[in-house]
């Protein structure tokens, strides 16, 4: 540190932990991203099928809320995996990254189904 303190064993400066852990967040989003692309191309698929307008199925918010959660799935693997790494951001191996994204795509899946998010609803005929 520039200014000579001394952390206590096992701390981390809020300054160092915080570009990990946004890291950490983005890739649990894209594992996020990947989980939705394939939602969608089922939901495209079963709107085409039962001849209905795949607009009137898709749900921004419900997108944007399981971005979220992906972030937070990120976050949490990060520091579940590898806290007394994180001063170096650059320690993120790919390993570890790939985990992530793991915790991402299935992290959500998890967090969705144990809070009974998202039930699916078929548009009323």
């Amino acid at each position: 540190m520039n200014d000579g303190t001394v952390l206590p064993e096992g701390s981390i400066l809020a300054a160092d932990l915080l570009p990990a852990l946004i890291i950490a967040g983005l890739l649990g989003a894209v594992g996020q991203v990947l989980r939705a692309a394939i939602g969608l191309k089922k939901a495209s698929e079963s709107a085409k099928d039962n001849n209905v307008d795949f607009k009137d199925q898709f749900v921004t918010s419900r997108l944007v809320i399981s971005l979220i959660i992906g972030f937070g799935a990120g976050v949490i693997a990060i520091l579940v995996k590898d806290l007394e790494n994180l001063r170096e951001v650059s320690i993120i191996t790919s390993e570890i990254a790939l985990a992530i994204i793991a915790a991402g795509y299935a992290g959500t899946d998890f967090v969705e189904g144990a809070l009974g998010f998202y039930k699916p609803k078929l548009p009323a005929e």
